[in-house]
């Protein structure tokens, strides 16, 4: 692999299976997509229905459901009136929002798998480690574990030193946190290097020996985008796998606005041939972004008045996903996929006329949860045992797919419908 492949446009992600006979995506999935959201600007009126609209069939003021599976993440505090949070305020004493209990009926039913940072602070030095504990006393009392950590922008407590600011990873700082992360079932961080530019690549092809050159050892960087994880060692050593989301809107962050060109950059028959996927970062919390950088908040009407732009992008997932192309589900689920089907082999087991998986990661779920959607070639139709140690895993018995083989699939299981 030359260094110019940093050049090319890849616009998604590949699987690379531990195991050739598996599939690199649940049957009869060509695709997969997430949509990882940062929560900036969500109202919790908006919120709602915008969730039950994306992920039910049922009527919503945004129109019949799309019963997509679309995630969110959550800011624990907020300073900020215009997004809604778990604990009322910034203060790390703060008591429990209006919206609590309905938020964690989202966090208990994995709607919300993703911790954005722990808040939205006004001054950017604010956080603090106590706040990262109340965090995670909340989660203990609720049975919870949020296994994404994504930056959020001005916050002194997120992780990398490609900030000065961000200390959180630093054991020298008053706010490091970074300690209580896998202890706490952290299993995948997004720090803000970690996403794909269509623009800067283009803009850097005219200067890609010198690019090249001033990167030094570290020009492999890019190459790695080719996958979706790419190993983070922060400064305190721990070591995690941080992910990469699509971005490529120019000078301005993602918003509602910005998502039909994302989705249109996609190169999506290339995407299925490949058996590619792409997580779509996003603030789904704001319609758009004036070039001044002020964000115009999410509502119902605002949406509603351009309905044919804003919504279009959703309307082509929910007909990609109802076709069975695309595999739309929501971030943590698709990360720890690529993880597990990254991580297992199946072998046969002749005496016991029985296939069992072998994973080299943690299995830190029921087995049934933590291998849904791995799906493998057999040579035979006929009825599978298929276990993991001792556990017999359920399985659906496929047709054949597009190589003519039939395969086994451990099911999907679907999140809680918390909308009544």
């Amino acid at each position: 692999m030359t260094p110019c492949i940093i050049f090319k446009q890849i616009m998604f992600q590949t699987i690379n299976p531990k195991d050739s006979k598996l599939r690199k995506l649940p049957y009869p999935y060509n695709g997969a997509l997430s949509i990882s959201s940062d929560i900036e600007f969500f109202s919790f009126v908006f919120f709602e229905e915008f969730m039950k609209f994306v992920n039910t069939d049922k009527q919503t003021k945004l129109g019949t459901g799309l019963n997509l599976e679309i995630t969110s993440s959550l800011f624990f505090f907020s300073a900020y009136d215009y997004t809604f949070s778990y604990f009322k305020g910034a203060d790390v004493n703060a008591p429990l929002s209006r919206e609590a209990n309905r938020i964690e009926d989202y966090l208990k039913s994995g709607w919300i798998d993703t911790n954005h940072s722990y808040g939205d602070f006004f001054q950017s030095d604010e956080f603090t480690r106590a706040h990262a504990n109340r965090y995670y006393e909340a989660l203990e009392k609720l049975n919870v574990t949020l296994e994404v950590f994504t930056n959020h922008g001005g916050n002194n407590g997120n992780l990398g030193n490609h900030v000065d600011m961000y200390q959180g990873d630093n054991p020298d700082s008053g706010v490091y946190h970074a300690d209580l992360l896998q202890p706490n079932g952290v299993r995948y961080i997004w720090l803000d290097s970690g996403h794909y530019n269509i623009e800067l690549l283009d803009k850097l092809r005219p200067i890609k020996n010198q690019v090249l050159k001033l990167l030094g050892k570290n020009s492999g960087f890019l190459m790695k985008k080719k996958q979706l994880f790419i190993p983070e060692k922060l400064r305190d050593n721990n070591a995690f796998k941080g992910f990469i989301r699509f971005r490529s809107t120019g000078k301005h962050g993602p918003d509602f606005s910005t998502l039909d060109s994302q989705l249109k950059q996609i190169n999506w028959n290339k995407l299925y041939k490949q058996k590619g996927i792409s997580i779509i970062y996003q603030h789904l919390g704001v319609i758009s972004t004036s070039p001044e950088g002020v964000c115009t908040p999410a509502t119902v009407d605002g949406i509603k008045n351009k309905e044919n732009t804003l919504l279009a992008p959703f309307y082509f997932l929910a007909e990609e996903s109802q076709k069975k192309n695309l595999w739309v589900c929501g971030t943590a689920r698709l990360l720890r996929y690529v993880d597990m089907i990254e991580s297992t082999e199946v072998i046969y087991i002749p005496n016991k006329n029985r296939h069992e998986l072998i994973c080299s990661e943690k299995v830190d779920l029921a087995p049934n949860a933590f291998f849904q959607g791995l799906t493998f070639y057999t040579k035979t139709n006929h009825p599978v045992q298929l276990y993991y140690k001792n556990t017999q895993l359920k399985v659906i018995k496929n047709g054949t797919d597009e190589t003519g083989k039939h395969s086994i699939t451990v099911p999907i299981q679907k999140l809680e419908n918390i909308w009544k």
